[in-house]
């Protein structure tokens, strides 16, 4: 029971970082409330080290990474965490709120905020939405959709980049907590990330549909090793998408994978400064925000990957959480000989790439209910 209750919290974001849920921690189905939303501490262990990497923040190497830089402001005052932002063209950006259950539309010449799709329950309607991801672009060209999986209805939704509804379908019938989503640029299939291990016997991670809805496998176990740290209860993943392959990373090991139809299979690895888990995940009996303060303590044993970003065909930056003695490392990868660039280590935590090759961070993800979130953004130095 508590691993099935902490894979319902961590949708909100906590692998990346600020950890934000309503009073109560569970979807409004009613529609947006206007309060501000309310936070949850860290614990003290990761509060330390987060205050540590802001002293330091004058050795910030954000700048080996990307040049070029310049930064927008979202409005803050509707948003708890900014679980996903996927940057789009002209300036525009589409927002996944995973404290309240959101999603957005912003656009930085005006810098207004607009809701995206509908909340309510049904076919195209969301309750709580936990992956965002572009469709492919249509064949004739034009403007990509936006996937998206919903929690809580355990359904697969696309609309389009104005929220009109497109099409969905369930994923009831292969139980899992949907988190991310990608479709392949090559095939138009979808790989899904989610836990399928509850009383199953076996644990995958990844799951694969058709364009249409049509459940094809269930792929990547866990191995025992994983089941016996309790990693299954930490099911989340990282997908991009590097030209027209898949690449997909989970937190715990530094191992990036290209998936396609036939095969999931390791292009690149990493040891040194990247730590692996040792302790098991364990949550203490009590109030929601004990068990998250138990996770942060937890990730502070290991250096977790947060975000795996490819800003063309042929380079990959991987972002894990260090505090050595900033929180970040970000490495940069030539994937055509899997051959590490350069590291560099920042507070910035890496969001995405556009279209265009320019990537996204995330400045000030730590500040509790903050006026604005500071986004900053650059071409990846070669």
């Amino acid at each position: 029971m508590t691993k099935l209750i902490f894979r319902f919290l961590i949708c909100v974001g906590a692998f990346a970082g600020a950890v934000a849920l309503r009073e109560g921690g569970f979807a409004n189905t009613r529609g947006p409330k206007q309060e501000k939303p309310s936070f949850l501490t860290h614990s003290a262990r990761f509060k330390s080290a987060l205050d540590t990497a802001s002293r330091g923040a004058g050795a910030d190497r954000i700048g080996d990474i990307v040049s070029n830089a310049r930064s927008i402001s979202i409005p803050g005052s509707k948003v708890g965490h900014l679980s996903t932002v996927l940057p789009g063209e002209a300036g525009r950006f589409y927002i996944m709120d995973g404290a309240n259950q959101h999603l957005y539309t912003f656009h930085d010449s005006d810098g207004q905020l607009q809701p995206l799709g509908r909340k309510g329950s049904g076919p195209g309607s969301y309750v709580w939405p936990t992956g965002l991801s572009y469709t492919n672009k249509p064949a004739a060209g034009g403007a990509p959709d936006l996937w998206f999986t919903d929690f809580r209805q355990s359904r697969i939704n696309r609309i389009t980049l104005s929220g009109e509804y497109v099409s969905s379908f369930p994923i009831s019938e292969q139980p899992y907590s949907a988190k991310g989503i990608v479709q392949d640029p090559s095939t138009g299939e979808l790989h899904v990330c989610g836990n399928l291990s509850q009383g199953f016997g076996r644990t995958y991670v990844l799951h694969d549909y058709t364009s249409d809805g049509t459940f094809e496998q269930s792929r990547f176990e866990l191995p025992r090793k994983a089941l016996e740290l309790n990693l299954d209860a930490a099911d989340d993943c990282y997908f991009t998408t590097a030209g027209q392959r898949v690449l997909v990373a989970f937190p715990f090991d530094y191992k990036i994978y290209s998936i396609t139809h036939d095969a999931i299979t390791p292009i690149l690895s990493k040891a040194g400064d990247f730590a692996m888990p040792t302790a098991p995940l364990v949550f203490p009996n009590g109030p929601v925000s004990d068990k998250l303060r138990a996770y942060d303590d937890w990730t502070m044993t290991f250096t977790p990957i947060r975000k795996i970003v490819a800003p063309d065909a042929n380079t990959l930056l991987v972002q894990y959480q260090t505090f050595s003695p900033l929180r970040y490392r970000v490495d940069m990868w030539d994937l055509r000989n899997s051959r590490l660039i350069r590291s560099a280590a920042t507070n910035y935590r890496m969001l995405d790439a556009a279209p265009d090759g320019r990537v996204f961070f995330l400045k000030n993800q730590e500040s509790s209910e903050q006026p604005t979130f500071e986004v900053m953004y650059g071409s990846a130095n070669q």
